[in-house]
């Protein structure tokens, strides 16, 4: 079911034909952390992703791990990390990986090749990051700025996102989804754009002017998503606010 409904958000992102932007202004992007700070649920985990393409000169095995060394004292992070090498057919990844007690950071420099048509190799390279916070959103703010720095310094194109995920201790139907979707969404002053709201499937896009990044969907702005879902497991309903969109597994 979580695979399910990750693919139909992608779909419904790649219908709308969405495009990544920000806005030049000065905004609040702290509001999105204080909007989540809801006595009525906890704050399991924050989740900053930095996603991009290096533009910098082709790094081999060495120099791309270099630069992960080199983003990683950009986070803090000095020793005590893993660093593994995997291949797989045209795909290459160098995975630098740090455990703390209530952290884990993953960054990976990948390499893809493939054949051109006048049998010359085509050959692109990624960065990403991802660092997980447990039980807290206190610090995502300050990681998601440091990740905008590092796209900015070392020759990558991309974008970066925050995702805060919720635990309510029960399962909500859609009226009391309904409630808590329009306290959080008042807290950012978001204007609903896009909706999908069933048991299924219930997912909100919005747009609000506090928040820098946003997402062109025709041309209507995006840059705040919410998202429920119930986890019969435990019992429970997640809730995921997410900025400009969720890239979250769930």
């Amino acid at each position: 079911m979580k695979k399910i409904m990750v693919f139909l958000i992608v779909a419904i992102w790649t219908f709308l034909g969405i495009s990544y932007l920000r806005e030049q202004r000065i905004v609040d992007d702290s509001k999105i952390v204080e909007a989540f700070s809801q006595p009525e649920f906890s704050n399991e985990e924050s989740t900053i992703s930095m996603d991009g393409e290096y533009n910098g000169e082709y790094l081999g095995t060495e120099g791309a791990k270099a630069l992960l060394a080199q983003i990683a004292t950009q986070l803090g992070i000095n020793e005590d990390y893993e660093l593994i090498q995997n291949r797989e057919e045209q795909r290459g990844e160098i995975i630098l990986t740090k455990e703390a007690k209530r952290a884990r950071t993953t960054l990976k420099f990948i390499t893809m090749e493939n054949a051109a048509n006048d049998n010359a190799l085509n050959v692109k390279q990624y960065v990403t990051a991802e660092i997980k916070l447990l039980d807290t959103a206190d610090c995502a703010l300050a990681y998601r700025n440091m990740l905008e720095e590092i796209l900015k310094n070392n020759q990558v194109s991309g974008e970066v996102t925050l995702s805060l995920v919720g635990k309510y201790p029960k399962k909500l139907n859609i009226e009391e989804r309904n409630a808590i979707a329009k306290d959080l969404l008042d807290k950012l002053e978001a204007k609903i754009m896009t909706e999908q709201r069933s048991d299924e499937l219930y997912v909100i896009y919005g747009y609000s002017k506090f928040i820098s990044e946003y997402k062109r969907v025709g041309n209507e702005k995006i840059n705040v998503s919410l998202a429920m879902n119930y986890n019969e497991s435990e019992n429970s309903t997640n809730i995921y606010l997410s900025t400009p969109l969720i890239h979250e597994d769930y």
